[in-house]
């Protein structure tokens, strides 16, 4: 993967290797989109407050 950090690529190399089928790397995928998307919403979480919230409503009206 060009552009990737080494230690990330080698972590989700970690997650992958061993699967025995197709649907094994599936739900190993899922697992790790569930985590990616857990994380992204917490580091998210910290920019977005109350007020926030409200402008974007207001913006979109």
């Amino acid at each position: 993967m060009p552009g990737t950090d080494p230690k990330f690529e080698r972590l989700l190399q970690e997650r992958f290797e061993g699967a025995e089928s197709i649907a094994d790397l599936r739900e190993r995928l899922r697992d790790v989109e569930e985590e990616l998307h857990s994380v992204f919403a917490s580091e998210l979480s910290r920019f977005v407050g109350p007020a926030d919230g409200n402008d974007d409503k207001q913006r979109a009206s």
